[in-house]
């Protein structure tokens, strides 16, 4: 048992070096575990069909098909201990190669880490790295690491990411989402890595609190769009800063992984697979008869006032549609809160399906932000796309109908996973406004 307990403790242990060879060893052999794992859980837990590619595109174990938010929690609670290990390996590898341990950034990325761990496979040992194992000794304390210098630093780091990715290259991916705040916590536990774990967390979240209004003063963001984005950026802004804590490093070495992120950034258009066609489906029970419901979803009246959460906030919103022509090759136009939705029909099989491909989608939001009327954020254009749509209607043996509404969509952002459940949710909720509205409408008819 103690034999056991040492060789875990080297194992999550940051501190000292590990040669090419046992890291390749140690390396290869818990990358194949965690395949093997995560092959099990995607197979007999969750099942849905597992792919060694989907390491290619996103840092941890997630695979496209996963339903639910338990799926995706039992997957990233897996893949923890496995990230740590994997993280603190790299920075004794990098050490012992006698590279800038912040080089362990890349780790977060997809595609950069496995170069980097190619790298560091065939990079012999340096022997100037040769010396105790262990912490060195602390450096006298830096002005840098007073009052709100620390939080102060990181946000301009990370605000000038956000900018370079958003309004230069306009990528909406892991390195934007995963590596920023990564990188934004390494910087604040770098610049206070003599104080306590205390201020050094007080520090990280004013840094975040800093970065979200400069944001919205420079109307790059509106509050929503931060707020989404605030359950992958929080996770990973504390794992760079816990990582931070356990390293011995300056400022100098934390600012040259600066550039693992733009790099990141201007890749990632060029390897990540085509975005995913989503399927949202939505059904309710209409008290009344599928001609009657028929009538009412080719077009409908103007919808009341929104109650719903997101639609208050910014979403767009349905508000009435209507149809020129009939059959096959008419156009139904379907109004939103931002714009049009043209829907040119492909089926038309009264009373029982309609089924569209969509024209033209106006754009999916209006930016809330208190500094600005208008937020022109590149996401807003071309990012979330509607496809397709389809009602389909089935009459129950009570004579009601149960009315279905399915939208085909893709978006832009990554990791695709994260960023679905939330358009999932929204498109949800659009397709429970729009069938509610007719359902009324169609029972009213028959009263």
């Amino acid at each position: 048992m103690q034999a056991t307990a040492t060789h875990l403790r080297w194992l999550f242990s940051p501190h000292g070096r590990v040669t090419r060879g046992a890291f390749l060893a140690w390396g290869g052999g818990l990358t194949a575990a965690k395949m093997l794992l995560d092959w099990m859980l995607c197979n007999f837990v969750l099942g849905v069909q597992w792919t060694p590619g989907i390491y290619l595109y996103v840092p941890v174990a997630m695979q496209r098909g996963v339903e639910g938010a338990w799926g995706w929690l039992v997957l990233a609670a897996v893949s923890v201990p496995f990230a740590w290990v994997g993280m603190v390996l790299t920075v004794r590898r990098l050490r012992d190669a006698g590279l800038n341990p912040w080089l362990v950034s890349a780790f977060v990325l997809p595609v950069a880490n496995l170069v980097l761990f190619a790298l560091l496979s065939l990079l012999p040992s340096d022997r100037r790295a040769a010396g105790p194992v262990g912490r060195s000794a602390s450096p006298a304390r830096s002005p840098l690491e007073f009052g709100p210098v620390p939080a102060l630093l990181a946000c301009l780091a990370t605000v000038g990411l956000v900018g370079l990715g958003t309004g230069v290259l306009r990528t909406y991916g892991t390195g934007l989402f995963l590596g920023a705040p990564f990188l934004q916590g390494m910087l604040v536990g770098v610049l206070s890595r003599q104080r306590d774990c205390g201020y050094a967390f007080g520090q990280f979240f004013l840094s975040g609190l800093l970065t979200m209004v400069l944001l919205m003063v420079f109307a790059w963001e509106g509050l929503m769009c931060i707020l989404m984005a605030t359950p992958l950026w929080i996770p990973m802004g504390i794992a760079g800063l816990c990582l931070a804590r356990v390293l011995v490093a300056t400022p100098r070495h934390a600012a040259s992984a600066l550039l693992v992120v733009p790099l990141a950034q201007w890749a990632e258009p060029h390897l990540l697979p085509p975005a995913t066609i989503h399927e949202v489906t939505s059904e309710l029970v209409v008290q009344a008869p599928p001609a009657v419901v028929w009538r009412h979803l080719l077009a409908f009246p103007e919808l009341p006032p929104p109650t719903e959460l997101p639609f208050r906030v910014g979403i767009a919103y349905p508000v009435h549609a209507n149809i020129e022509g009939e059959g096959p090759g008419a156009i139904r136009r379907c109004s939103f809160s931002t714009g049009d939705f043209v829907e040119p029909i492909e089926v038309w099989d009264e009373p029982h399906l309609l089924a569209f491909s969509v024209q033209q989608s106006p754009q999916p939001m209006v930016e809330w932000n208190p500094f600005h009327d208008h937020v022109d954020a590149p996401h807003l254009h071309g990012m979330f796309l509607a496809r397709r749509g389809q009602f389909a209607l089935r009459q129950r043996a009570d004579g009601t109908t149960l009315l279905s509404g399915t939208t085909w969509y893709s978006h832009g952002l990554w990791p695709e996973a994260y960023w679905s459940w939330w358009s999932d949710w929204l498109v949800h909720t659009i397709h429970r406004r729009v069938l509610a509205h007719i359902a009324r409408c169609a029972e009213d008819d028959v009263r």
